[in-house]
């Protein structure tokens, strides 16, 4: 079942204005089928393990990094956990 960040990446993806919705879950399944069969190869090729769940969460991602990118907001500020040990920082 997709979720609203990733119908909303996919939109991004496939070149459709993001906010247009999906007649239904079988005509994005297809869609993220066809996006998923052409870049599966590739991913493997490179040496790198995803699944489709994986890309779903990507999509999720990327309609974030895409609605900033044109000018939107983040729906909440990026804050560092108080117990990161300095691991990236």
């Amino acid at each position: 079942m997709s979720g609203p960040g990733s119908r909303k990446g996919l939109n991004y993806v496939v070149g459709r204005d993001p906010k247009t919705a999906w007649r239904s879950e079988r005509e994005w399944r297809s869609a993220f089928d066809e996006v998923w069969d052409t870049i599966a190869p590739e991913l493997k090729r490179s040496g790198i393990e995803l699944h489709a769940q994986d890309f779903q969460s990507c999509l999720c991602e990327f309609s974030k990094y895409e609605t900033i990118r044109n000018g939107g907001r983040a729906k909440r500020r990026y804050q560092r956990g108080q117990d990161s040990g300095g691991l990236f920082f």
